[in-house]
């Protein structure tokens, strides 16, 4: 009997209770090298294009008077005969405007008024460069606008000829000087790679699922973003953000983590 006791003691003083094996929920692999990734942007200069056309009115220039300009005998009126078109090569627009050009112009000879009119016609350039600083705002500089006359603007009045050109392109240097800087305000609010470049950085915020049957999951942390240079192809200037980043996959319930909260880092550019 005390055999039995000391049996059934020992048997239920050498009971083991499992512990209940350690639930992991999620599992990490990281790449410990840096990978580069390429997101190709691109923005189109219909907009642009359509927005610089409301700044030159169909009337650009009109003077109705000989006295204007220091009584320099001459009314004229230039009008936009066309649209602007936008034309872009690299990080380059070229903007064509073409203007009609009327032009009366009055001399006093042996104490009689002479006055003869004419129209003509020209063509308007400038070119304006974009660039991105590091902050990611659109920079641009207009330039090198220049006028190509279509029809030779000479007026021959009591026998005189009296070249025009020279008299409508100072004050086209005066007037387009006037709206250039709109020009620069108008295509930096229009061709704006910002957004996409945020939605972009938005994105490695959160966790990118690559298999729903493991549940597993991709963080992407990057340490720099660059730009490559921009370019231009069937009117869009197009470039490409890539980003260089460590990765790091999970397997496990990670769905709405949100990685980080920074904001976007200053841009590098590549030559």
């Amino acid at each position: 009997s005390s055999i039995v006791l000391i049996s059934t003691w020992s048997c239920k003083s050498r009971q083991v209770h499992p512990q209940e094996p350690e639930v992991i929920s999620r599992t990490h692999f990281i790449k410990d090298e840096i990978s580069t990734f390429y997101l190709p942007i691109e923005v189109s200069l219909n907009k642009a294009e359509k927005t610089i056309n409301n700044l030159f009115t169909d009337v650009i220039y009109k003077d109705e008077s000989y006295t204007n300009n220091n009584n320099d005998d001459l009314k004229l009126i230039i009008r936009k005969l066309k649209n602007i078109r936008i034309d872009a090569k690299g990080n380059i627009l070229t903007m064509t405007l073409p203007l009609g050009i009327w032009v009366k112009a009055r001399q006093n000879l042996l104490g009689i008024e002479l006055t003869q009119d004419m129209n003509f016609d020209a063509t308007l350039t400038f070119d304006t460069e974009v660039d991105i600083d590091e902050n990611w705002n659109i920079q641009t500089k207009t330039s090198n606008f220049n006028y190509r006359y279509l029809t030779e603007p000479v007026m021959n009045l009591g026998g005189i000829s009296l070249p025009m050109n020279g008299v409508v392109s100072q004050i086209l240097d005066r007037k387009v000087a006037d709206l250039l800087p709109m020009v620069d305000e108008y295509i930096t609010e229009t061709v704006n790679f910002r957004h996409q470049v945020d939605s972009v950085w938005k994105s490695t915020q959160y966790p990118i699922n690559i298999d729903k049957e493991y549940n597993s999951w991709v963080n992407l942390r990057p340490t720099k973003f660059i730009l490559s240079p921009i370019e231009s192809k069937n009117r869009k200037l197009k470039t490409a953000i890539g980003f260089e980043s460590f990765i790091e996959v999970i397997t496990g319930n990670t769905e709405n983590e949100k990685l980080h909260n920074n904001p976007l880092p200053k841009l590098s550019k590549v030559a």
